[in-house]
């Protein structure tokens, strides 16, 4: 049961939809918001976040947290410490879904998904402005393959709709998992169809989260997903146990 959503924030438009969909479901079921802001140059965030934060803690009672402490890691290290810290926790993420991209760059997102124990709400760029009334409204799509995560996810979509009090569509997935680009895209339009036809809010499937050189020979139906559709995608990677 989801009790704290933990935001990493940086300013970008990104961090901000992720942000709002934060501010959606603690208004929506009333779970607590916490920003994580991971500052790289000094102690304090910049101008720009200082404000933003200011008047998302005024509007909408959320709490900044700013982490001013040495690096012990990567930003995803840093993000799993607070996710420790905190009971029954959700990550909420922006993700531009870049596979590709990634393999050269990094992505927070994916290398969280890599090292989480958790799953991971991803909101890619064609996410919508929510309003907590909508957010939750229609049902809960989990995505079936033949993988083992894949068939596993279904407890996980179970216990979010659960909590949530949606309903819970199942789309089988008949050539998930890893593949070359033009079948993960394949893939992907059509568990985005399936979940635009049932007016699906949120999306539960499995991911390997491929990284390094196989994000960028194997891209993942999970990141041509996240690239596309728009609501948010919670993510179970290799280490969630289900």
């Amino acid at each position: 049961m989801v009790q704290n959503v933990l935001v990493p924030y940086d300013g970008s438009d990104l961090s901000k939809r992720a942000l709002e969909v934060g501010i959606a479901l603690s208004k929506r079921v009333g779970v607590d918001v916490r920003v994580l802001v991971f500052p790289a140059d000094s102690d304090d965030p910049s101008p720009s976040i200082s404000r933003e934060l200011a008047t998302a803690a005024t509007e909408h009672g959320i709490e900044p947290v700013i982490i001013s402490r040495q690096r012990l890691g990567t930003v995803a290290d840093e993000v799993l410490i607070e996710v420790a810290a905190v009971d029954d926790p959700l990550v909420c993420i922006g993700s531009h879904g870049r596979a590709r991209s990634a393999a050269y760059f990094g992505s927070v997102a994916t290398d969280l998904l890599q090292a989480s124990t958790e799953p991971v709400l991803v909101c890619g760029p064609n996410v919508s402005v929510v309003e907590p009334t909508s957010l939750l409204a229609g049902p809960t799509v989990v995505a079936v393959d033949m993988s083992e995560g894949g068939r596993n996810v279904t407890p996980i979509a179970k216990g979010w709709v659960g909590q949530f009090e949606q309903d819970l569509e199942t789309v089988t997935v008949h050539d998930g998992g890893f593949g070359r680009s033009e079948k993960a895209a394949n893939v992907a339009r059509s568990i985005v169809a399936e979940c635009s036809s049932v007016g699906a809010s949120v999306l539960v499937m499995a991911t390997h989260a491929p990284s390094g050189r196989q994000r960028f020979l194997e891209p993942s139906v999970t990141s041509e997903v996240v690239k596309r559709i728009s609501i948010p995608v919670l993510a179970a990677g290799p280490l969630v146990s289900m």
